[in-house]
């Protein structure tokens, strides 16, 4: 009976309620790391650059999380660092991306979130950084993304 009337007083409910919502993040949290770090296959889509014909396209499901992009025949360039741009149909940026170089033998895949984009033509533009800044744009790919 003293129980029941606890959680009547402010001063111990809102605190438990707390106490309760943060053991149910910390759930939700685990089983998302549990999935993180199990193997898993992910498709990534192989993009020429805009130099070599028509856009590849791109068929994503609606409501898919997320794709994974390999840019073909990335050139080589003495820049240790590579700044990559992703630019929708009307040249806004969604998002920039500075990554190391990728290995002589090895190619760069990038994760998109695909739940924020919409069906259209996007662009991948690659610079070479100097020092902190972008340099000249050394490869540009296109894709036209759509979602089935």
């Amino acid at each position: 009976e003293w129980l029941k009337g606890l959680w009547r007083l402010p001063s111990f409910a809102v605190p438990a309620l707390a106490a309760a919502a943060l053991a149910g993040v910390v759930v939700y949290q685990a089983g998302e790391l549990a999935q993180a770090n199990k193997p898993r296959v992910l498709l990534a889509y192989t993009i020429k650059s805009a130099t070599r014909g028509e856009p590849d396209r791109i068929r994503v499901k609606a409501g898919q999380a997320s794709l994974v992009i390999a840019p073909d025949d990335l050139p080589e360039v003495p820049s240790r660092t590579y700044r990559w741009d992703l630019y929708d149909s009307s040249g806004r940026t969604r998002f920039s991306l500075d990554s190391a170089a990728p290995p002589r033998g090895t190619a760069a895949q990038i994760l998109i979130p695909a739940r924020d984009l919409q069906a259209g033509p996007y662009s991948l533009a690659v610079r070479g950084m100097e020092g902190s800044s972008p340099g000249s744009e050394i490869a540009r790919y296109t894709f036209v993304l759509e979602i089935q």
